[in-house]
């Protein structure tokens, strides 16, 4: 785990301010500074934060992929935004994940379709509009699920998607992944999907909010969201109590605890997920390929990244035991992978809610608003953009009603 040199806390960014990082995208090894931590024995000044600028105060408790692109969203829009992290930006699921973007899943979850679409051009303009780069690249995705066979998403794929995703004949993907010993008999080919760095994609997006105006302060606990009548008033963390207007919770799996302390339920479950970092001599795959045996992409030419099950702690299916099961199989599968090596195993914790669809909206308690999802990385640009609106107008976006937080109420 990378570790961060301390720094003073409350340090403002003015609007437009250069923040610019060292980050190395994709790089277990990347050297970057983080905003303000806060030094021991140090009270974080909270009414210097919220104090400066006249506009609604939102707190956004998280500073993974989703909380940092809805702070972006919402100090973009002129808000009081202040972030919160028990941790580091991107400490959590968001370091961890694989980071397949794009509109592929959508064949299979057809709900979630049109919050595909919104979230994967909303990334195009985060990655131009950045001022950190954010490793965005769009090579195309082949996923198949039978050996050999033809996609289960054959007679499911969107009609509005048909331009950029459809089914590849055995021919094409042998074309386009010339590095399969064994192409399937069709894929589903989505051109337009493909991956970011998401450590990368998260800092640069609270960089942007910095530069904003907003404030970020790492290390420092939500223990409980403070209410009254009704209504969201601040919350108290570990360093101390700071009065909001609202609170939008992206905080991962610790989302269902602190929205249980004001009585809403938002059932999150913590799912392990393996991800594995080889060494590669070379250029194996062009683009994501996912099949039955593996699913890997490659960010550079020398290194290739696998998603795999995670399955037990056992010494047969442990960790240790997939890495080197999924080893053998890409060099088995992939020409050109005899020499890779196995540099790195994580174990990460993927927040997915109960009914496997996402949660985005506003709760039963005035002032909260919800953002917990799967696939957050693919999903984060659009719900950013989509909760800052919702949050700061009031108007309720058709893309979110069939995922509001109140369809667990009892």
């Amino acid at each position: 785990m990378m570790r961060h040199p301390p720094s003073p806390p409350c340090t403002r960014r003015t609007r437009g301010a250069s923040s610019r990082s060292s980050c190395a995208p994709e790089s277990s090894a990347a050297s970057c500074r983080v905003p303000p931590a806060r030094r021991s024995g140090e009270r974080h000044c909270y009414a210097r934060i919220m104090s400066g600028r006249d506009g609604q105060r939102i707190a956004v408790v998280g500073a993974g992929v989703i909380g940092a692109a809805t702070a972006y969203e919402l100090s973009r829009a002129g808000a009081r935004v202040l972030i919160l992290d028990a941790g580091q930006i991107a400490g959590g699921a968001t370091r961890d994940a694989f980071a397949w973007v794009g509109l592929a899943a959508s064949a299979a979850d057809m709900a979630q379709a049109a919050l595909r679409r919104i979230a994967s051009n909303e990334l195009d303009r985060l990655a131009a509009e950045l001022a950190l780069p954010v490793a965005l690249n769009r090579a195309g995705a082949l996923s198949w699920s039978e050996a050999r066979g033809k996609p289960d998403a054959q007679l499911t794929i969107d009609p509005a998607l048909h331009a950029v995703v459809r089914i590849a004949s055995r021919e094409e993907v042998g074309t386009r992944e010339p590095g399969l010993r064994t192409p399937p008999d069709s894929a589903v080919l989505a051109e337009t999907d493909g991956s970011v760095d998401p450590v990368a994609l998260t800092r640069a997006l609270i960089s942007g909010a910095l530069a904003n105006g907003a404030e970020f302060v790492p290390e420092t606990r939500v223990e409980e969201i403070l209410t009254e009548h009704g209504q969201v008033t601040g919350l108290r963390t570990s360093s101390g109590s700071i009065a909001v207007d609202t609170v939008v919770l992206a905080a991962g799996t610790g989302t269902t605890e602190l929205a249980h302390g004001v009585g809403v339920r938002v059932p999150v479950n913590s799912s392990p997920c393996i991800l594995l970092r080889f060494r590669t001599p070379g250029r194996l795959v062009h683009g994501i390929v996912s099949g039955p045996e593996f699913e890997l992409r490659q960010p550079s030419d020398t290194v290739l990244l696998a998603a795999e099950d995670y399955i037990d702690n056992s010494a047969e299916n442990g960790p240790e035991a997939v890495a080197q099961r999924a080893l053998e199989v890409i060099r088995q599968e992939i020409v050109g992978a005899d020499g890779i090596l196995l540099d790195e195993i994580r174990v990460g914790q993927r927040p997915i809610p109960s009914d496997g669809r996402p949660i985005i909206g506003y709760a039963s308690v005035s002032g909260l608003y919800v953002t917990a999802a799967h696939a957050g990385i693919a999903l984060a640009a659009g719900i950013g953009t989509l909760a800052a609106e919702e949050s700061l107008t009031g108007r309720r976006h058709e893309a979110l009603e069939t995922f509001r937080p109140t369809r667990f109420s009892d």
